[in-house]
């Protein structure tokens, strides 16, 4: 007789989606194109995944195989974009290590970035829901178009604070929403609030991020930083005259926002607010922002 699936708490889900990845990435010594793992192509915080799993554990205390195949897709992913991305904007360090093209030489990063990709979809194909295929699709599509949109036709350009904004979104807010419409089980309405609340979560963390870019420490971030400005590439913070305030205080309205879409579901709108507190506001405060003394700047919805 089958046993139903054992209840999860946060860390053993995380635990079980790490194991996961690292499953995968095993293949690429297997297939001996790789030998040691570097610390870039290890897990890192993996925020997509504790997002979605938060959501998940105020639906139900068993998170399902389909959400933690898409929880280990979406990180896949993330570490090939990331493959890439050091490559492009020349970055030496990443999670606390070399780069993986200053690691293994740029060839080898672009391929095994190509090599992830590969595999993140075919973790999603495994799982034999055509649907949810097609949405991870539309999620790696976003995101891409967002950076051929930044690295390519924007590059140099001065834009305004809603471009910024928009690209902010677009680079980032896909792979956050498509593990969370896993997590939102088969109501409909449900689905959506969390795919829109986690893309605007998304949009929230880019924007810290970009913030941290241009005022963090590489040593405490783990990686390379100050390479949009170096390349031409502009964001929110670097808007005139007031860039910092405003990425500022759109990080804290992205949040509020999020959470106001969950408002319907109480159990939920508290688990992102948690999230909010626990995982993403470290990295905001780390940028100078401050979710609280932000709220009185923050413009009207």
């Amino acid at each position: 007789m089958r046993q139903d699936r054992p209840d999860l708490t946060l860390p053993g889900f995380l635990d079980s989606v790490r194991a996961g990845i690292m499953e995968r990435l095993d293949l690429l010594r297997a297939e001996g194109l790789l030998g040691d793992l570097p610390p870039s192509l290890l897990p890192g915080k993996m925020l997509r995944t504790r997002l979605a799993a938060r959501l998940a554990l105020a639906v139900s205390p068993r998170p399902s195989a389909a959400l933690r195949a898409a929880c280990i897709a979406t990180e896949i992913v993330h570490t090939a974009s990331l493959c890439h991305d050091d490559v492009i904007d020349n970055a030496a360090v990443r999670r606390s290590g070399p780069a993986l093209w200053k690691a293994a030489g740029v060839a080898p990063a672009i391929l095994i970035g190509d090599w992830l990709l590969c595999e993140a979809i075919r973790v999603v194909a495994e799982s034999g829901d055509p649907r949810r295929l097609r949405l991870f699709l539309d999620a790696i599509r976003g995101t891409c178009s967002a950076e051929v949109r930044h690295e390519i036709a924007l590059r140099g350009r001065r834009l305004n604070a809603a471009s910024c904004i928009g690209l902010a979104g677009g680079k980032t807010g896909p792979l956050f929403a498509f593990p969370a419409r896993a997590a939102a089980g088969r109501d409909a309405a449900r689905t959506e609030a969390f795919a829109r609340a986690a893309y605007g979560v998304g949009v929230a963390y880019q924007l810290a991020d970009d913030l941290i870019d241009g005022v963090g420490r590489a040593e405490s971030e783990g990686k390379t930083l100050g390479t949009d400005a170096r390349r031409g590439k502009q964001t929110l913070p670097g808007t005139e005259p007031d860039g910092r305030a405003r990425a500022e205080a759109e990080v804290v309205l992205q949040c509020r926002r999020a959470v106001d879409l969950l408002r319907p579901w109480p159990k939920a709108a508290d688990a992102l607010d948690a999230f909010i507190e626990q995982d993403l506001m470290p990295v905001a405060r780390r940028a100078g922002v401050a979710r609280e003394a932000a709220e009185g700047a923050v413009p009207p919805p």
